[in-house]
């Protein structure tokens, strides 16, 4: 059975339906031309795209603030169950073992940098979206928060 090793928590604000994932060097030291989170074409309904350093992940609001849990495993972890989650296993390579979050126009303040740990690897990853409150932002009359929550798993394999 996998065990979790560590984990951080935080906010993130989600923009335009999206918020990302990003290794602490992003583009730096990759080939001209790479990829980039902004390169990413999702298909409609899919819940995160990833490259080299970095991830987008997609919302099902347009803009809100959602809690986001990073957790590193020494395995895989359990799936998720239940009709309020939505998930997705993929791939992310992260050049310097550290990650953090950022809104899809960059301007996020706050999020911890997270130690995965091993430099130069590719993590098996699991985005997991769990609904948490209305499902149409228009029925709130306050705040666009507690909508949705976010886990974000990582695991050598």
């Amino acid at each position: 059975m996998s065990r979790l090793v560590r984990s951080i928590s935080g906010e993130i604000g989600i923009e335009n339906w999206e918020f990302l994932l990003l290794d602490v060097e992003g583009a730096s030291g990759l080939p001209e031309g790479s990829v980039t989170p902004w390169d990413i074409k999702f298909e409609p309904g899919q819940l995160a795209g990833t490259c080299v350093n970095g991830a987008i992940i997609s919302s099902d609001h347009p803009e809100h603030d959602a809690d986001v849990v990073l957790e590193l495993w020494d395995g895989e972890p359990s799936k998720p169950t239940g009709a309020d989650v939505k998930f997705l296993d993929c791939e992310f390579t992260s050049t310097s073992g550290r990650v953090t979050l950022d809104t899809s126009m960059g301007d996020a303040e706050g999020f911890e940098v997270f130690d995965l740990g091993q430099l130069h690897t590719t993590w098996k990853l699991r985005v997991i979206r769990r609904y948490i409150g209305p499902g149409n932002p228009a029925d709130l009359t306050e705040t666009f928060e507690g909508l949705e929550s976010f886990l974000i798993q990582f695991w050598a394999e």
